[in-house]
């Protein structure tokens, strides 16, 4: 019973530790977003509107505050290419792949046991 509790105590703090390290692990990749997004032909102006709109003219702290209280809310972001929501993703993704995995899952199982014979 106490190592269950011991877990259960610790598991906040595991979450956080995850969610910190992603995220800064993710900021400091290299490379620009906006000048992903826009391609090559970007101008000045629009790539500072872009970083405006996504947030990325704010310091990292400040941009990991809000990411937390997002998450608290249950908020996940949007897609940088679609901008819709992640529930609204997740939903597209569902409903594309749904039909296609029993056809991967018994395509996967046949060819296991062509290997086993």
């Amino acid at each position: 019973m106490r190592l269950v509790t011991t877990r259960l105590l610790m598991l906040p703090v595991s979450l956080l530790a995850i969610i910190t390290a992603s995220f800064f692990l993710f900021a400091a990749l290299p490379g620009d977003i906006p000048h992903a997004m826009l391609g090559q032909i970007a101008t000045p102006e629009a790539i500072a509107r872009l970083k405006e709109r996504l947030g990325l003219d704010q310091s990292v702290f400040e941009r990991f505050y809000h990411y937390i209280g997002d998450l608290s809310h249950g908020s996940l972001g949007e897609s940088y290419y679609t901008g819709t929501g992640f529930p609204r993703v997740f939903y597209l993704a569902y409903h594309l792949y749904r039909d296609y995995f029993p056809l991967l899952a018994l395509t996967t199982y046949k060819r296991m046991m062509e290997k086993e014979s």
